[in-house]
């Protein structure tokens, strides 16, 4: 696969992780499950995307997602809250039901794109749920190998892995004939940080009418003009779950400067 389109919307594939509060469950029960799928499939219509893959597990979810014209933000709010909504009036509670903003990698060629699918299948059988990936049902994997589809585009997932469909089916069944003890973890902390950071520039990139522009707005020039390109990239990016903190280095800024301009 070529490298990845440096577009945090359209036609950039991402692996998005959502937990619960406090590493809470959820997910209470297999109907949950079956409504968070209807709910994405929803979502899908109001806001397209593509589901490459998934998994979905008690305290909480993975989705790897192909944009659209749609913001990843906007996508993941609907979802989020839609679900949110369902739960708290199924279970009589209150409040929310996620521990903090979603986690969203960048995936940028076709070898990281493998690994992370091999690590959602197998999430179930490292959970001890399961021995193997297509004991669970909660899982695009079921979805794969029956040609059977509810959520995901089977075939805009083989064809990451390769253009030949057939050697992309042979490449998948590879992938899930690995031993779960020879599976790395997905990514490291500096990886997570590196990819988010890019996801930055390319957003601010897109802000600025120049190179010259984008390296005025890092070194923290304060014109009017500079501000407001400031200001609008980070309403942004805190839109499609980026925090304070870490725009606050990406921009030169303090944490409290930041959330002024939110």
């Amino acid at each position: 696969m070529a490298r990845a389109i440096r577009n945090f919307y359209k036609g950039g594939i991402y692996h998005v992780i959502q937990r619960g509060i406090n590493r809470a469950y959820i997910f209470e029960d297999h109907l949950d499950k079956a409504m968070f799928l209807e709910i994405i499939k929803e979502t899908m219509i109001a806001d397209p995307f593509e589901v490459l893959y998934y998994v979905i597990m008690d305290n909480h979810y993975h989705l790897l997602l192909q944009m659209k014209d749609a913001s990843i933000g906007k996508v993941m709010q609907r979802i989020n809250l839609s679900y949110s909504k369902y739960f708290n009036k199924k279970y009589h509670r209150s409040g929310t039901i996620f521990g903090s903003r979603y986690t969203c990698i960048s995936i940028k060629d076709t070898k990281q794109f493998m690994t992370t699918v091999m690590y959602n299948a197998y999430n179930p059988v490292k959970a001890k749920m399961v021995k193997h990936p297509e004991e669970y049902r909660w899982c695009a994997h079921l979805e794969v190998v029956s040609s059977r589809t509810t959520i995901i585009n089977r075939r805009k997932l083989l064809e990451v892995m390769d253009k030949d469909l057939d050697k992309a089916e042979h490449l998948y069944k590879m992938l899930l004939s690995e031993k779960i003890n020879g599976i790395k973890r997905c990514y490291t902390e500096d990886e997570i940080k590196q990819s988010r950071k890019e996801v930055m520039q390319v957003a601010l990139e897109k802000l600025c009418s120049s190179p010259d522009q984008y390296n005025e707005v890092i070194k923290g020039n304060r014109t009017y003009e500079l501000m407001a390109i400031k200001k609008l990239f980070i309403k942004n990016m805190i839109a499609s779950g980026f925090k304070p903190p870490e725009l606050a280095i990406f921009l030169n800024m303090s944490s409290r400067s930041v959330n002024l301009h939110k």
